[in-house]
């Protein structure tokens, strides 16, 4: 049997050696390079792929025929020899085709048509990753939208605690500063009737009172003459003033400060808000800050009172 199949073969090798190269040129094909040229000739190499497998199959009957083969395991042998010959052609079709191709597109069209083939089969690709991608970010969006919001809920809920918070906390402060108030004016009434001094004691409106340091005291006219002439003895520097005109509760601070010291005092500068008092005299920063802003707290208004005068060795 190997000895048939060879004899075969090279039966076969002989008969494709005597078939001339020019049986198989395409000069004769008329409008080659047109659209029907082209398309012919890719629809022959396409049916050269199947064509091969059976043309092989029936070359290898025939080989089976002439040896006497036609039947049996023979025509098996002969038959499987056939289809080896005609895959091998069929296999040598797509390196034939690429030429092909190469002759008839030109490079630039064969580039262009592998572009297409490529943008065919990446654009549905690169669409589903867009849409995968735009779908991931409107979800980190939205995760992100929604944290955001919870964060700006919580700042509103602790921006409205601290407002709470802020309120009271001045309500109280004010209520504190009218218990201090109230505490001061019954600790200088107390004061003022262990001294003997009940007229004042009755007469005083309101007072500030800065322990071990001075009194800030309103008196009616009557009795502030009175402590102004009559100075009260009560254990601390007690400075009257009078209930001062509309609009002149700064400049009602000088009265206060005249009472304070025993040098020339003037006022500088004054408005509604505000008012500065200068004193022909060498006091020291600590207290001169320490009346100026007890003077600030009694009148509610901004004083400031300033030395004209540096004091030696402070």
């Amino acid at each position: 049997m190997r000895a048939e199949v060879e004899s075969t073969i090279n039966e076969a090798d002989t008969e494709w050696a005597r078939v001339s190269p020019d049986q198989f040129a395409l000069r004769d094909l008329t409008g080659f390079d047109s659209v029907l040229g082209n398309r012919l000739a890719r629809a022959g190499i396409a049916a050269v792929g199947v064509g091969a497998a059976l043309a092989g199959a029936k070359l290898g009957a025939v080989i089976g025929l002439n040896l006497g083969l036609a039947s049996g395991p023979g025509a098996i042998v002969t038959t499987i020899v056939g289809g080896i010959v005609g895959a091998g052609v069929g296999a040598a079709v797509n390196p034939l085709k690429g030429l092909v191709d190469s002759w008839i597109l030109g490079q630039d069209g064969v580039l262009r048509k592998r572009r297409d083939q490529v943008a065919g089969q990446i654009g549905p690709l690169l669409d589903e990753l867009k849409g995968n991608y735009e779908r991931t970010v409107d979800e980190r969006l939205d995760v992100l939208r929604g944290r955001l919001a919870s964060a700006r809920a919580q700042s509103d809920d602790r921006s409205a605690r601290l407002e709470w918070l802020a309120d009271r906390s001045t309500q109280h402060s004010k209520g504190l500063h009218a218990l201090i108030r109230e505490l001061d004016k019954e600790t200088t009434s107390a004061l003022l009737r262990i001294s003997g001094r009940e007229r004042l004691a009755r007469s005083l409106k309101r007072a500030t009172r800065v322990p071990g340091v001075c009194i800030l005291a309103e008196f009616k006219d009557a009795a502030f003459s009175e402590a102004w002439l009559y100075p009260p003895d009560i254990g601390e520097r007690l400075a009257g003033g009078r209930a001062p005109d509309a609009g002149g509760e700064a400049a009602g601070a000088l009265s206060y400060t005249l009472g304070l010291v025993d040098a020339p005092a003037r006022l500088s500068r004054a408005d509604a808000a505000s008012a500065t008092i200068c004193v022909d005299d060498a006091l020291p920063a600590a207290i001169t800050e320490t009346w100026s802003y007890a003077l600030t707290s009694h009148i509610g208004r901004n004083i400031r009172i300033e030395s004209t005068r540096r004091t030696s060795g402070l």
